[in-house]
């Protein structure tokens, strides 16, 4: 597999479509038919932002480890609630409430703190 094709299997996972995922990426359409064709690999510029927005790690894109997983704790609302959709933690199709959002980033953060030994 290579990293287009993990791209496309995690926006596919995480219920989006290509244009969603686009959108949020904050490019066109037209690029991605660019990388798909081998015409440009810009994409490697975004990497790092396109393994934020899928809740995985560069290394995952870029094949070097099968392991999609990514160690950090999600910053935000949208972060975590990508990264439980994708675990399947809550239904893809249901929204995060900011009040759960909350609760389970404060969980995910303090157990990030108490795993660095602080």
């Amino acid at each position: 597999m290579d990293t287009l094709s993990r791209i496309e299997s995690l926006i596919k996972n995480m219920g989006w479509s290509k244009s969603e995922f686009l959108r949020r990426l904050g490019i066109s359409v037209n690029s991605f038919t660019e990388w798909k064709a081998g015409r440009n690999q810009s994409y490697m510029k975004h990497l790092p932002k396109i393994a934020e927005l899928l809740g995985t790690t560069e290394d995952y894109l870029l094949c070097k480890t099968d392991d999609p997983a990514s160690d950090k704790v999600p910053r935000d609302l949208e972060a975590l609630e990508i990264y439980l959709k994708r675990e399947g933690i809550i239904p893809k199709d249901k929204p995060l409430t900011k009040e759960r959002a909350d609760w389970m980033l404060s969980i995910l953060r303090a157990a990030a703190k108490n795993d660095k030994g602080e």
